[in-house]
């Protein structure tokens, strides 16, 4: 038996923010407080409520702005949106030398 689920909010908005990089060295945990903006009006993107979901990639080149799957194993812990228009992101690299990573959001409203 199938049960429908109804969902919270019958219709979302994505946004993407903007990457933000990093350099990383070995066993390096971290964790960011990335402000979100505001929208048109002057309120904040992210509150409570928000969707957000991130993304790590390693980033190369000699202006990093090119992504790659390297051999270095990161990942993204806890996403919370806060009502003051920030999310607090946590997450774990491990290498032996210094690397450039994004990370990346999305946000539904």
């Amino acid at each position: 038996m199938t049960e429908k689920v109804e969902p919270l909010v019958p219709s979302a908005t994505a946004r993407q923010v903007y990457i933000i990089y990093k350099q990383a060295h070995l066993r390096y945990a971290f964790r960011i407080n990335i402000d979100c903006g505001r929208d048109h009006a002057g309120h904040n993107i992210v509150n409570r409520y928000s969707c957000v979901i991130g993304s790590i990639t390693e980033v190369g080149g000699p202006d990093h702005m090119t992504p790659f799957m390297g051999s270095a194993p990161m990942n993204l812990g806890s996403i919370a949106p806060m009502d003051n228009g920030t999310v607090d992101v946590s997450g774990y690299v491990d290498w032996e030398t210094p690397l450039t990573f994004w990370i990346s959001l999305v946000i539904f409203q």
